[in-house]
């Protein structure tokens, strides 16, 4: 198995570094299961587009929930949700990354 960008930056901070990562990390990655879940029961009003900060989309299947509409999209997204949760975790873990960068470049 191959390692992850993510994986090898985090190699190169310090302890003090790696600890500020893991706690602003912990607190905001979202759980696989739970995006999934969220999918199947709130799928159809756009709970799981809101689970991962997609509020824009989760406001349109608000406003078309009666045509069932996304209902059919959600039940397809639950074999997408747990990829795009991944997706989403990386992201966050980049930008707590470039934040630590940034703040380790500052004077």
């Amino acid at each position: 198995m191959t390692e992850s960008p993510t994986h090898a930056v985090l190699k190169s901070l310090t302890d003090t570094e790696r600890a500020v990562f893991q706690s602003e990390f912990n607190r905001s990655r979202k759980d696989p299961t739970h995006g999934l879940l969220f999918c199947m029961i709130l799928g159809a009003i756009g709970g799981h587009r809101f689970y991962l900060g997609q509020a824009g989309l989760g406001v349109l299947y608000l406003l078309f929930f009666w045509t069932l509409v996304p209902v059919i999209i959600a039940i397809v997204e639950c074999f997408y949700m747990v990829e795009r949760v991944h997706a989403y975790n990386d992201r966050v873990a980049s930008e707590i990354i470039a934040r630590i960068h940034r703040e380790r470049a500052a004077p």
